[in-house]
Parts: structure tokens; sequence; C-alpha cells
């Protein structure tokens, strides 16, 4: 038996939401057709009834809405090891909300005689979908769950400690690990002068020996820092046990009271509503923002042709969500060929910059193309500015814990630029580090909204460096 791939698990729940909440519908049609008699005054008979233009556009429309809702709701984030608990809330909630704004929308304006019958229209629109959608979802789930038990096959782990750790400490941390399918096979004792063997590490990920690591914070926080750091560099889960240390109570949030605390800081905290909110409002603002700059970014593009030899556009690899690259894609605001010797970083004096050029990073007409790079996930409008990875490896020398950027996707405008603005040195990037560090450990909607106003202050002043 396989485990079935994540593509195939999200379309099986699409399928099953889709055809369920379609199925709610027909049944309430059905049972609202026989009680509401202004109905059966109108349309003689069902047939005529379920042909009629509103029932057809409901049949059409409002499962998609649904599905909607449903992906707001982060119901479609996580697909594994899914919370029965979540599900319902997500389930309840989810459908309440769609129904209620159908039942204002569409439903209040329909064949009610006297307004009678409101309250009972809309518990039998709630109860309908309920019924259908709820148990596909919990079958599938418990389905799932079985599937994966029947597997039985567990994470190989790589317990990284700077201390020797044994007896009922270790058959604890076994135990932990095991409440979370996962199994030490090793142990990496490190100690803080000689730090990590990354090549060695890199072999054993390969080689399938390790697909996770049980991190052991040391007390020393310059330690902590770095170790962390580059086990991030890796792109698999971290688990650590909660404890004072600053490394940890500053990223780890748990709400799960099935397991012992054993935590993944590799792996974002915002909750998946919150995610699909997130991305959602990236895919609008980033839309919206391309069609409605389309004549700005026709009369920038012409300034930068006719201002200097070059491409309109200025495309450059930088490093994303996961240390994933992808092509950043700006208007140019230098001369054409601006690192003969090499990366290197500007400044507000940098002969390079094109008289055209100074004006757009001022106001940061510079940065609209980055609204592509949003709407294809690329990027987010609020995160860590991304930085190129020959940059990247001296931040890391400097401070490993960059990595923990790397969390989250990279954004258009960022904690950093509103306190800090553009770097013009390793140091400087280091400098705005903490403020991005402060985003990831505090990421909300709230602060992307707050961030996003200050953003749009700053343009408006033309306080953009």
């Amino acid at each position: 038996m396989k485990e079935q791939t994540p593509v195939r698990r999200l379309l099986s729940y699409l399928l099953a939401d889709y055809f369920t909440t379609l199925l709610g519908v027909l049944v309430f049609e059905i049972i609202r057709y026989a009680v509401v008699p202004g109905l059966t005054e109108r349309y003689p008979t069902f047939f005529l009834f379920i042909c009629s233009w509103g029932v057809k556009a409901t049949f059409a429309f409002f499962p998609l809405m649904m599905l909607f809702l449903y992906y707001v709701s982060g119901y479609y984030i996580t697909l594994t090891d899914k919370s029965r608990v979540n599900e319902f809330l997500q389930t309840f909630v989810s459908i309440f909300v769609g129904c209620f704004i159908f039942f204002m929308v569409v439903l209040l304006n329909d064949i009610l005689p006297r307004r009678r019958y409101n309250y009972e229209i809309f518990l039998l629109l709630f109860v309908c979908i309920f019924l259908f959608v709820y148990p596909a979802r919990l079958c599938l789930t418990t389905l799932y769950k079985h599937h994966s038990s029947i597997l039985g096959r567990k994470k190989k782990a790589l317990l990284v400690t700077f201390r020797d750790i044994g007896g009922n400490e270790l058959r604890m941390l076994h135990f932990a690990a095991g409440q979370l399918k996962i199994d030490i096979e090793a142990v990496e004792k490190l100690s803080p002068e000689e730090g990590i063997e990354l090549s060695a590490l890199a072999d054993r990920i390969r080689g399938g020996e390790t697909e996770c690591f049980i991190y052991d914070v040391p007390k020393d926080e310059d330690v902590a820092f770095r170790t962390l750091g580059e086990l991030l560099r890796f792109n698999l889960p971290v688990f650590v046990q909660p404890s004072p240390s600053r490394v940890v109570l500053g990223v780890v949030r748990y709400n799960s009271v099935t397991t012992d605390p054993l935590v993944d800081v590799a792996k974002i905290t915002l909750p998946d509503s919150q995610v699909a909110i997130k991305r959602t409002m990236d895919v609008i603002v980033s839309a919206l923002g391309l069609v409605l700059t389309l004549p700005l970014t026709l009369v920038l593009a012409a300034g930068v042709r006719l201002s200097s030899r070059g491409p309109v556009f200025y495309k450059q690899e930088r490093l994303g969500y996961q240390r994933r690259p992808f092509t950043l894609y700006k208007f140019r605001s230098m001369i054409e060929e601006s690192e003969p010797t090499g990366p290197r970083l500007t400044d507000d004096e940098d002969p390079r910059i094109t008289s055209l050029g100074k004006i757009m990073r001022r106001y940061r007409l510079d940065e609209i193309p980055n609204l592509w790079n949003v709407l294809k996930g690329d990027m987010s409008l609020v995160g860590p500015r991304p930085e190129r990875a020959f940059f990247v490896e001296r931040i890391m020398k400097v401070a490993p814990h960059y990595s923990l950027i790397h969390q989250v996707r990279p954004g258009v405008t960022s904690w950093g630029m509103v306190k800090f603005g553009y770097a013009s040195n390793v140091d400087q990037m280091v400098e705005r580090l903490t403020y991005d560090l402060l985003y990831v450990q505090n990421l909300s909607l709230s602060l992307d909204l707050k961030i996003l106003f200050y953003t749009l202050r700053t343009l408006l002043r033309g306080e953009g460096k």
C-alpha cells in the first residue's frame, strides 16, 4: 500500500465537498418546494420549479461559493493528521456563514408568503448542507488516519544534542517522538566549538537515514541560534521541547493536548484559516494592483526604455520560502551591467542609479512588478524581503538564525522595510533581521494590515530609501 499524494488527497476532499454540498442543496430544494405554499402555487410541478432560473443558478454557484468558504476556513491547508475537533468547528462555521450569506442575499427575497418560515428555511438549509458535508469529511479523515496507521511507517529522526542524554530522559524523548510517529534512529553529539558537519548531515538526508531532527536546545543562546540556523538549512522538521530559552519561547506555539510537548519550530505557526485568508488577500490585491497600475506601468516602462540603455525589467534570482530560488521582477532602476565584478549592494548616492531610478526607488515604484511574483505565489504582500544566495550566505556567517525567516514567503514589504528601509551592507542586513524575526514570531493578519498601512504612508510621503 502506498500513501496517497497530497494532490490526490486534496482532490478527494474537494470533490467530496462539492458533490455533498450539491446533494444537500438538492434535498433542501425538494423539502422547500414541499413546505412553502407559495412555491407550489407558482410552479405547479416540481420539474418546473427545479428548472427555474433561480434554482439552476443556485446549483451552479452555491457549491462554488461554499468551496471558497471552505478554503478560507483553512480546511484545505492541513491535509494530514487532521484534528477531528478542528474539522467539526471548521465545517460548522463555514457552512453557517455560507448559508447565512445565501439566505440574506437570495432566499430572503424569494417567494416567502408574508415572510413566513424565515428561520425554518435558514435552519433547513444549514441542516441539509451540514448533514451531507460533515459525515463525508469525517469518513475521509478517518479513512486516511486508518490508512496511515496501517502503513505504520515512522519518520526517521536524528537527535542533535550538546550533552550526554541517557536513561529515563532518553526514554521520555523516544516516547514523545513516538506520539508524533517519529523514531529516533541516531544521536549526534556536538561540541560548541565544532558545531555541525553539514556535508555529513546532507549525506544522511540523501541516504534516507534522516527525515527530521530532534534538537536538544543548549543553554548558550549563541550556540542555540547558530545550530538551529544550520538545521533549518535542510528544510526538514526540527522538533524541540519547550524550554525557558528565548530561541524556543519566541517561536513555539503548542496547542495539542494528546501528545507530549515536542514541537516543530521549522513550521509556520499561523492558523490554517489565517494562512488561507492571507493567500486569498495576496491573490486579490496583487491582481487588482496589476490591473489598476497598468497605465503607470506603461508610462514607467517607456521612461525606463528612453532614459537609459538596457531592458525595462530587471530579473534576479532570490531565495524564498524554504530557501527555494525564484526569479524576482522589478523595473530596472540602474544602468545596464551594474555589477561587472559580482554582487554588490546599493545606497542612496550610488552612481549606478539612473535619474528615473532615483524617483522610482523613492516611491518604490520599481517594485510594482513584484505583484506578479505575489500572484504566482513566489512572494506575499507582507513578509521578509528576499535576498540573493550570495548575501544570504554572508549574513548566515554572522547570524546563522537568518534561516528562520525562510519559514514564510518573502514579501513586497516587511516590518524591516518599514522600520529600517533598504540595507547597503551586510551589517545593516543583520540589523534589519531583528524586525524580520519579530514578524515571523508574531505573524498575524492584523500585523500584516498595520505594515501595509505604514508602507502606504511611506509611499505617499516619498520616504522610500
